[in-house]
């Protein structure tokens, strides 16, 4: 991993690590959640697409097989006898932990999909959807299609069905202890807030987990992006003593090295270059990763978002809409890229409503923005209450505010637009720092 300099790989550097701090655990296989998609019911066609319920289970299973944290079974007749689906043998014969059904109807002009996902073990179903789609805009095999990429979308992605449900369930004590899989979920229920004190248990949940399963090209990207948000967001512990840019790349290299169809490593490997001032490279890499999973919309946002930010809206805010359009649940800050949109178009009580959704109040970005575009409402209170909350988490901000924006590879009249708005809110500074140009 590091060249011809025989300098030890990334999963041998936390072996000793882990090793010395006593946190080395044995090893163990990732347990991902097994999911059987069985083949759709047809209503309404009237034997007009006889075939079309098992190739809308063949589409989901091909969009479901893109999230390489799943595994996918599916559409077996010794499972699917007469129409009914043998729930008890999947589990048994085929250790699957979910299963997917549904029903796709035609409607005049409309194809109607119901689907269901039903958790083996509880009986509960945890999810359901009615989606619809115009046949006079795409013709029946491409809405199909479309459906497919819905569901898989709704289901597979992190912050997604599965993972919130695998998240409760551990949140519960429902599992029988931590695993590489587990450490993956609370990674990506992290992302949510990026919480400061959950940092380092995230972290080492994750060193843990590259270690148990060496394997595990998921955890390896996860952890490569913890690494990255050390820098990023300036988050203290043993990740900073590290080389954490180096470290980030490494382990996202690896990531790709151990599942090269997965595009988790490729998104890894982008928030890396970014933050290494490397642009280009991770513009290249989130394209990577986008091609390899349209349906990933963490990875939609993020192309959304670095686009946004360096000034291609017309780039940036599509994507930043399509994936929160798409999946709402979406961890908030990928709103920063609305935010700043509305911003500098003068619109600022969209600005302000896009920064409020934001759920992280231990960064400074989204205080940052909720400032600036008060500021210009004249909304003193909201104004006061965020540069007090900015000072505490940051209390010289004010003489760093542009190298830190800066580092961010912000386009420059975003940079002006910004020193202006944290002026016009009362930041106090250095002429250099604050200086507009």
């Amino acid at each position: 991993l590091f060249s011809a300099a025989g300098r030890p790989s990334a999963s041998d550097e936390v072996a000793t690590e882990l090793t010395r701090d006593g946190l080395r655990q044995p090893s163990e296989t990732a347990h991902r959640p097994v999911v059987y998609v069985a083949e759709f019911d047809v209503e309404g066609m009237d034997g007009s697409a006889p075939t079309f319920g098992r190739s809308l289970a063949r589409h989901v299973i091909v969009s479901l097989a893109r999230f390489n944290d799943i595994s996918v079974l599916g559409v077996d007749p010794h499972y699917e006898a007469q129409g009914s689906v043998d729930f008890a043998a999947i589990r048994d014969e085929r250790s699957a932990d979910l299963v997917l059904t549904g029903t796709a109807m035609l409607w005049e002009a409309r194809l109607c999909v119901e689907v269901l996902l039903l958790d083996i073990k509880s009986g509960h179903y945890i999810w359901s959807d009615l989606i619809e789609h115009d046949l006079a805009a795409s013709g029946l095999a491409q809405s199909g299609t479309e459906i497919a990429g819905q569901i898989a979308s709704a289901i597979g992605q992190p912050a997604g069905i599965i993972f919130n449900h695998k998240a409760r369930e551990y949140a519960r004590g429902g599992a029988a202890g931590p695993s590489p899989f587990e450490s993956v979920v609370r990674f990506h229920d992290y992302l949510r807030t990026f919480d400061p004190d959950q940092f380092e248990p995230v972290r080492l949940g994750l060193e843990r987990a590259i270690v148990a399963d060496p394997n595990y090209a998921e955890a390896f990207a996860c952890l490569s992006q913890m690494y990255t948000t050390s820098i990023r967001f300036g988050f203290e512990g043993a990740a900073t003593s590290l080389h954490p840019l180096r470290r980030a790349i490494v382990l996202a290299r690896q990531a790709i090295k151990l599942a090269p169809s997965s595009n988790r490593g490729y998104l890894a490997l982008a928030t890396a270059y970014w933050f290494n001032g490397q642009v280009s490279s991770a513009m290249e890499a989130l394209e990577t990763s986008h091609r390899l999973n349209p349906n990933d919309m963490e990875v939609v946002a993020e192309l959304g978002l670095r686009h946004a930010l360096q000034g291609e809206w017309d780039m940036g805010v599509p994507l930043v809409q399509e994936a929160y359009r798409r999946h709402p649940a979406l961890p908030g800050t990928y709103r920063i890229a609305l935010s700043l949109w509305h911003f500098v178009n003068d619109r600022f009580q969209d600005a302000l409503s896009e920064a409020w959704k934001i759920d992280a109040s231990d960064l400074i970005y989204p205080q940052i923005m909720i400032a600036i575009s008060a500021s210009r409402l004249g909304r003193s209170k909201d104004v006061q209450a965020a540069m007090d909350r900015l000072l505490a988490l940051k209390p010289n901000y004010g003489s760093s505010v542009r190298t830190d924006l800066e580092s961010r590879n912000l386009h420059p009249d975003l940079i002006a637009a910004v020193l202006q708005g944290l002026r016009d809110a009362g930041l106090a500074g250095s002429r250099s720092a604050l200086s507009a140009s």
